[in-house]
This record gives structure tokens, C-alpha cells and sequence, in this order.
């Protein structure tokens, strides 16, 4: 996530900064922070499969969730999109009055700060997840609705973003229900694990170059297993390093 905000966007890094890149210039980083869009894939399937082990699933307990997620965004708000106006005061200064800041705080604009955008779609995953509870037992009829969903067209793009997204909510939802009948090899000895490591990524450097972004909706689960296996096979002093920055 911290490699996809700082490297795939041009216009955010300063003409000023004496920046020393590994190769010269930035396509490695480049081509680094773009595969980190995957943030938002992993975090949506998460969400989806934990909803889905939750024991409550009555509509209060999604209401809850929600007024949660407000309370808390409306304090990043007064605290950090201030100073975001203050150091953009011309990007937004005719977006000041009170409807583009109500609409911006609920999530329905994003443009006092870009990466608002995931807010709302989020906040309407949360909502439809009665409705997915209700075709927990009908999970294919609940998968092909959500592929008809992500390639209905949507011109306003944060409805847009919920309907292309929604797609990797509902697989983490999915495999939650049938989390205890997924059975994951899981090989003992190193060399299998790093030929099984290799090739899951094969595949999925495949899916990315065939698929582009839209391969992130659908590969997730083969993302985690990757980086499951990942810490198996890494030593265990960089593993403490990782469990310590995470």
C-alpha cells in the first residue's frame, strides 16, 4: 500500500526532489507500486470473509458498523483534511461551501482529497451485506450476481468504484462461508514450498499481464496464499522484521 501511494502517480512526486532510484529512473517502482493496488483487493476480501464468519447478521449490527466508520472518518476529517485544503487551497477553493463539505465527509466526493474515494463504495458494501447473508446458501446465484454488477456501466465514478469493487467483497464473502471446506495444500518440506510458491506466482504475474487491475478482483485468494507461503519460506529474522512493521 505504501509503495502504490508513493511511485505510480507522476504528479505527486516534487520536479525538486533529488530522488535516487534503483535503476536509473522509476519503472521499477513504478511498475511496484502499481502491483500494491492490490491493497484494496486484500482489504475488501477481508472484510467480506470476516463478515461472513460474524454470528451477527441482523441489520442493526451493519447499521452499527457504519455509524462506526462515520465516527471515525469524521475525525480523520477535522483533523487532516484542514491542512490537506490549506496546502491545495486552489485545487479546492471553489468547493468550500457547505454541500461539498457534507458530501465529502459522507464519501459521496472525493475531491478535497482523492483517496476519499473509497469511503462511500465501502460504506454500500457494508450496507448490502443482509442482502448477501439472505443467498449465503445460494453462493453461486450470489457470485453471478455480483459479475453482472461489476460490468454494469456506471458513468458517476464513485458508484462506479462500488460496482467494479464489490466483486473481490463478495469472493472474501464467499470463501468465508466455505472457509472450513477449503482445503489448502499446505507442503512440508521447503523445496515444495518454494516450487508451489513460484508457480502460484507465475500465475498470477500471468493473470496481471492477461487481465491487467481487473485480475486483482478474482486472484486475491491466490495473493494471500502467496504471501502465506512467503513467510513460510523467508527467514525468521525478516519475518520478525515484517511482523513488527505490520
Amino acid at each position: 500500500m505504501l509503495i502504490h501511494h508513493l511511485f505510480p502517480f507522476a504528479d505527486r512526486i516534487p520536479q525538486s526532489a533529488e530522488i535516487i532510484w534503483l535503476f536509473g529512473n522509476n519503472s521499477l517502482e513504478t511498475h511496484l507500486g502499481l502491483w500494491g493496488k492490490y491493497c484494496v483487493a486484500i482489504f475488501l476480501f477481508i472484510s467480506g470473509y470476516g463478515y461472513a464468519l460474524s454470528k451477527r447478521r441482523d441489520k442493526g449490527y451493519y447499521l452499527d458498523k457504519i455509524i462506526k466508520i462515520y465516527r471515525t472518518t469524521l475525525l480523520i476529517f477535522v483533523i487532516y483534511i484542514p491542512l490537506d485544503i490549506y496546502f491545495n487551497v486552489d485545487r479546492v477553493v471553489s468547493a468550500l461551501d457547505i454541500k461539498h463539505i457534507l458530501f465529502n465527509i459522507l464519501g459521496f466526493y472525493s475531491n478535497y482529497n482523492g483517496e476519499w474515494w473509497f469511503l462511500f463504495p465501502y460504506v454500500l458494501m457494508v450496507a448490502v451485506t443482509p442482502l448477501m447473508n439472505a443467498l449465503r446458501n445460494n453462493a453461486l446465484i450470489l457470485f453471478i450476481l455480483s459479475i453482472i454488477i461489476h460490468n454494469l456501466p456506471a458513468s458517476q465514478y464513485i458508484i462506479g468504484a462500488f460496482l467494479w469493487w464489490q466483486t473481490a467483497y463478495v469472493i472474501g464473502f464467499i470463501c468465508g462461508i466455505y472457509q472450513q471446506k477449503l482445503a489448502i495444500y499446505q507442503p512440508n518440506k521447503i523445496i515444495y514450498k518454494l516450487g508451489l510458491f513460484m508457480l502460484s506466482l507465475i500465475v498470477l504475474i500471468w493473470g496481471y499481464n492477461t487481465f491487467n487491475i481487473e485480475e486483482m478482483l478474482f486472484f486475491t485468494p491466490l495473493f494471500i496464499y502467496i504471501l502465506k507461503l512467503t513467510s513460510e519460506i523467508m527467514p525468521k529474522f525478516i519475518k520478525i522484521v515484517f511482523v513488527e512493521l505490520g
